[in-house]
């Protein structure tokens, strides 16, 4: 298993305990010590726990986010990836949306696959390599 940031949707279904994802992620952080994902998939996950209300659960998940690397947005991955994807997507008629386009951006930038459930989106993206653990 190559390195890889995560997609939004697959710490979901970690959260909600779906046994092919826990295995996936105990397996892989027994390779490469710590999870990565993007700070954009931070926002949606961090904005998908506090409109669930529970203190319990965003605790829960601040807890698991401090043991994570968690990437910026740089200049690079914004000017030399995710805008330069746009303009290819979009002179394609093939556009996803920005959140996408930037977590996909991180993880060229990183040399890094993408974890995703996502692939109908994601596979429009030149050069980026894709796993899902569902």
């Amino acid at each position: 298993m190559s390195r890889a940031l995560l997609d939004t949707n697959i710490i979901s279904a970690f959260f909600k305990g779906n046994p092919a994802v826990v295995d996936a992620v105990t397996d892989y952080v027994k390779r490469h010590k710590r999870l990565s994902y993007s700070i954009i998939t931070h926002y949606e996950l961090l904005r998908g726990f506090m409109a669930l209300g529970s203190d319990k659960k965003l605790a829960a998940y601040r807890a698991f986010s401090a043991q994570c690397d968690i990437l910026p947005l740089s200049d690079q991955v914004v000017e030399q990836q995710a805008a330069m994807l746009y303009a290819t997507l979009k002179n394609c008629g093939n556009l996803i949306d920005d959140a996408d386009l930037l977590i996909a951006a991180t993880a060229l930038q990183k040399k890094s696959g993408l974890v995703t459930d996502n692939q109908q989106h994601f596979r429009r993206i030149p050069n980026l390599k894709l796993q899902n653990w569902l």
